[in-house]
Order: structure tokens, then sequence, then C-alpha cells
């Protein structure tokens, strides 16, 4: 919504406004957008990083005859009190890239390559007792499916109290009053029944609501968020997209928000890092990035957004020369085998 002298003049959602000017103080918004760009890079310039990943490859059946390689020398730095937003569509290597962070790859998944460089610690090192003191503590992580994943045979309030006992050594009803605290920093009704309930007695909003609470229960200095809206109708959408702007300024947390959603990339994120087919192919700063794009499936992102289209198609409409190229790419990299330490 755009208000000039107490009347409304323009109401869509934040990437179109910015993206497709149709209404001359849209116009004369978006050309002050360089100057607040500009000050934002240089104050993530300025940034003490918290996440360094490095030449980060993966591959999936490494040595096999199906070898996949997921990720091809990955870079991403995400700076402290940062939002990030990783975008691209469905297998693009997104999620592998946070379940390689955290360790949480299958056991068909290899890093064949690179560094994750945590303060200091590289996370692709650490054994798995000193990485288990770190997930959920300093590095929490949101995922996709929450009523997936949450224990269907355990109250949830029960889980939460779990991470509690573990990183805060929160025992009896001093974990329980923290729990309800949590569920009432992150907007659910009726605390006490949440606490109570099964995960399969709360709808896929409460659940996801209570996957956050569990995310922040440690304070943590990173949270990653994996499609933390996908399974959600829209209104619950919008209001999960309220609750993670409003823990991240409460509790001065960095945000790495994976999504194929642009819109909602472009809504709640600083920076903005793009990938395709296991590559990152464009990174900036988000309104520069969404108002100027510069790689053609970038733009096709951009204009799927704008339009409605699915972000498969856009694939499907992206330059076949650009896919073309990602394609040999990746087909190189499993001949060379470049992923291989």
């Amino acid at each position: 919504m755009y208000n000039q002298n107490g009347d409304i003049m323009l109401v869509n959602n934040i990437l179109h406004i910015f993206t497709c000017r149709r209404h001359s103080c849209d116009a004369s918004c978006h050309a002050r957008l360089p100057a607040v760009s500009k000050q934002k890079r240089q104050m993530s310039a300025t940034s003490k990083m918290l996440l360094n990943v490095a030449d980060l490859s993966v591959v999936f059946d490494n040595g096999k005859p199906t070898a996949h390689c997921a990720l091809e020398r990955v870079n991403l730095n995400i700076p402290e009190g940062g939002t990030v937003g990783l975008v691209g569509e469905s297998g693009s290597g997104k999620t592998v890239l946070a379940h390689s962070i955290l360790g949480l790859l299958p056991s068909n998944g290899t890093v064949t390559s690179g560094r994750a460089e945590w303060l200091g610690h590289n996370l692709l090192d650490l054994p798995e007792g000193e990485l288990r003191q770190i997930r959920g503590k300093e590095i929490a992580m949101i995922f996709q499916d929450p009523q997936a994943s949450l224990n269907p045979v355990f109250r949830v309030g029960h889980q939460i109290e779990w991470v509690l006992k573990l990183h805060r050594r929160l025992i009896g009803a001093d974990a329980k009053a923290e729990v309800l605290r949590l569920f009432e920093a992150v907007q659910l009704r009726d605390p006490e029944r949440c606490y109570r309930c099964y995960p399969h007695e709360l709808s896929g909003g409460m659940c996801q609501r209570a996957m956050i609470a569990m995310a922040i229960a440690c304070h943590p200095k990173l949270l990653i968020a994996d499609e933390p809206t996908s399974a959600l109708d829209v209104t619950t959408q919008a209001e999960i997209l309220d609750l993670l702007r409003e823990v991240r300024r409460q509790f001065s947390m960095s945000l790495l928000f994976i999504s194929h959603d642009v819109g909602a990339v472009s809504g709640i994120c600083d920076q903005v890092v793009v990938m395709l087919r296991g590559n990152i192919i464009e990174s900036g700063h988000a309104a520069s990035v969404f108002q100027s794009p510069q790689h053609p499936y970038t733009q096709g992102l951009v204009n799927a957004a704008t339009c409605g289209r699915n972000l498969r198609d856009t694939a499907a409409q992206t330059d076949e020369t650009t896919l073309d190229q990602a394609t040999r790419i990746q087909k190189n990299s499993l001949e060379k085998m470049p992923c291989q330490p």
C-alpha cells in the first residue's frame, strides 16, 4: 500500500510494486531505493560475519554410477543481525545447503570440499558431540513440514522441554514455565492447552508456531527457516512471516530464510542469494537483485512472481542456453569429479 496526501494510490505485494512501476508516486518511491540499498550494503560490509560458507560441494551416491553433485562450490555469507534469503526452484539445492551446514545430510550425502566457518570453527570438521552443542543452541532450524517435524507420540510441550533440558539445564516446573512463555511469545492461543496437545491435535499454523518456539528456546544467534510457510494457507503464511520478523527483532537473531516464494523473500530479507541446479547464480541486496536482475533465470523468477506463474514453468521458459550451460556444469562436475577433495 502506498499513501500520498492521505489517499491510497497503490495496493499490491512488495515485489510487484518495486518491479512494476505503474504510478508516478510509485516511481518516485522506487527512485529513492538505491540510496537506502547503498546504506544497507555499507552496514552489511561492516557487520561481523557469523557464518562463512566457502567452496562447499556435496555429492549424493559418491563414487557410484548414480552419483549426483547437489552443490557445486557454493559460497554464502551471513552477517550478524542480517537476514539472507535463499531462493530458487524445488531441487536447486537450498535445503541440501542448510542440512550440510548442520550435519544433517542423509547417509548417501557426502561433503566433498569446502568449509563452513562458524565463529572461528569449521562446522564440517566438528565431531557429532560438539556439533550437537551448536545445533539447536547457537544455530536453530525450522523445517518445511511442522507436523512431520514433531514427534507424533509425545505432547508438544514436552518436546520443547527436551530442548530446554539439553541446552539450558531447565527441568520440571521451570521448564514448563519457560515453554508457556515461549508459546505466548509466538502468539499461540491458550498456551496451557497447546502444551498438553499432541501434534495431530494442532493445526498446521499452530504446529509451525510451536516449531518456532522450539527454535528460539535457546536464543540462537542464527535461525534457519526452511520453507516455513510452504505447507500453510495464505493467511497463515502472512502471520508466520510477521512472527519471524518479530522474533528476529526481539531476540536479535540473524536469519537464513529459504524459500521458492520470491515475494516472501523480498518482504523479509535484506540480502538475497539465487540458486539454480546446485550453483549460486546471483546474489546481492534484495532491492537491487529484484529491481535489476542480471541473470536470465533471476529475471524469470521475478517475472513469475509478478505475473503469478509457477516457478517450474519459469525454468522451462528461461533462456535455453543458460540452462544448457548449467546442465553442462553439473555433467562435467561428475565426469571430472571436482567435488572430490
